[in-house]
């Protein structure tokens, strides 16, 4: 996986998808930052960022998914996977 990581930005995953967009990355690309101005979260959510957290952004193409994964539960699925990675 190709990751960008930025110190300030409005939002990863408003950059991640403009990359996508405009076809400048290919999957599976992530995108971190150390500051978030605009972050967008689930059900387009808002918040300014808080120093010390994680500000991750990352896209994969959808066959590399698990078949069995409803993608409405893809967010559920992917934080178990980062709490498992990032406890240990």
């Amino acid at each position: 996986m190709q990751i960008l990581y930025l110190d300030t930005i409005d939002s990863t995953q408003k950059h991640l998808k403009n990359l996508i967009k405009n076809k400048k990355v290919s999957f599976p690309y992530a995108v971190v930052s150390n500051n978030q101005t605009q972050g967008v979260g689930s059900r387009d959510n808002y918040w300014d960022s808080l120093e010390g957290n994680l500000f991750l952004s990352f896209g994969i193409e959808l066959k590399d998914l698990p078949k069995d994964l409803k993608l409405e539960s893809a967010s559920i699925y992917f934080a178990y996977i980062l709490k498992i990675h990032l406890i240990i």
